[in-house]
């Protein structure tokens, strides 16, 4: 079946051989490992994958040959050392090098974010592992994981979290993405969510359009 705007965790093998576009895949099947890879999310990204032209893409652990790709609208996790000095614009990236610290970031996602960046202006970006000086910035739109205590009262729309605080099992969840969300948030309207390990309570929710790596227990 065509896979459109899809995401994908551990493909299944039989999928190997199908078209992907906009797709997000974790722990991608060698057999994919030669598909046309356009606005595609990967993780632990086969060998053989080095190559493959990169646009808009999302990678997780970047194999070393590709390193010297043009870096424009990429989500990047674990961003090789070559790269440090591209211009980093609309990206996302995990374990930013020092030497990005000092990039201006807009609609940047980051994780485990420089202590040098921590008072940027944050608006659209995400973030995991935010550092304490940006708890009080204004989060609009924002994906977080382990967010800081002082977050917890902040306007959450459009947010994605992992490891949600507990202070924010009340908030209005709207389009939110969770990833081991908290106890409290099992009876929260859930549409179009994408779930991580989601939590047991949260197994009869309404889910619409969801995406689910582990899914609940049953």
């Amino acid at each position: 079946m065509p896979i459109e705007y899809a995401r994908f965790t551990n493909v299944p093998s039989r999928t190997e051989n199908v078209p992907i576009e906009n797709a997000q895949f974790t722990n991608v099947p060698a057999g994919a490992q030669k598909v046309s890879i356009e606005n595609v999310r990967f993780t632990n990204v086969p060998s053989g994958a080095q190559k493959v032209p990169i646009e808009n893409a999302g990678f997780t652990n970047v194999p070393a040959g590709a390193q010297k790709v043009p870096i424009e609208n990429a989500r990047f996790t674990n961003v090789p050392a070559g790269s440090q000095n591209e211009l980093i614009e609309n990206a996302g990236f995990t374990n930013v090098p020092a030497g990005a610290q000092k990039v201006p970031i807009e609609n940047a996602r980051f994780t485990n974010v420089p202590a040098g960046s921590q008072n940027e202006l944050i608006e659209n970006a995400g973030f995991t592992n935010v550092p304490a000086g940006s708890q009080n910035e204004l989060i609009e739109n924002a994906g977080f994981t382990n967010v800081p205590a002082g977050a917890q009262n902040e306007l959450i729309e459009n947010a994605r979290f992992t490891n949600v605080p507990a202070g924010a099992q009340k908030v209005p969840i709207e389009n939110a993405g969770f990833t081991n969300g908290p106890a409290g948030a099992q009876k929260v309207p859930i549409e179009n969510a994408g779930f991580t390990n989601g939590c047991a309570g949260g197994q009869n929710e309404l889910i619409e359009n969801a995406g689910f790596t582990m899914g609940t227990v049953r």
